[in-house]
Parts: C-alpha cells; structure tokens; sequence
C-alpha cells in the first residue's frame, strides 16, 4: 500500500484469514483511503458494505451499481437474507 499508486488492487483479501486480521485490513484501507483508491473484488459482502463507498456487482458480463443491502439481495443474494 506505500507504494506510489493511484489505486491498489486486492482480490479476495478477507478469504481465509482470521477474524482479527480481518479488522487489521480494514483498517489499513481506511487509513490508506484518502491517499488512493482501492478496488476490492470479493465474495465476503459483510465487510465490503461497511468499508466501501461504492460497490458494484460484475454478473454475467455486466456491471450492476449496487446503492445499499436491498440492491445487493436483489441482483445477487437469495431473497431474505437481510431480513431480521
């Protein structure tokens, strides 16, 4: 992340790692956040929804800006799954 980018890559940084670590990553792409931007592909949509300011769903060769929890359910997660 010190390196002089504009943007930093991570695929699937929270896949396989502990809970803690999890936290620690988080917290250096929000303290890196006002320095460049961050693209993050994963699957984990928990911590994505709390760390960044935009998301967007590639599904079948198409890109879908997701606005909140009800988009996200909508074009991706099955029916309920924000239900409480």
């Amino acid at each position: 992340m010190c390196q002089p980018t504009d943007f930093v890559l991570l695929d699937e940084p929270f896949t396989g790692i502990e809970p803690i670590y999890i936290t620690m990553i988080i917290d250096l792409i929000r303290r890196f956040s006002d320095k460049k931007g961050f693209i993050i592909t994963d699957h984990n949509y928990h911590d994505l929804l709390h760390i960044a300011s935009q998301v967007v769903l590639l599904q079948n060769g198409s890109c879908q800006r997701i606005e909140n929890k009800r988009d996200l359910e909508f074009f991706y997660l099955p029916d309920g799954t924000f239900d409480e």
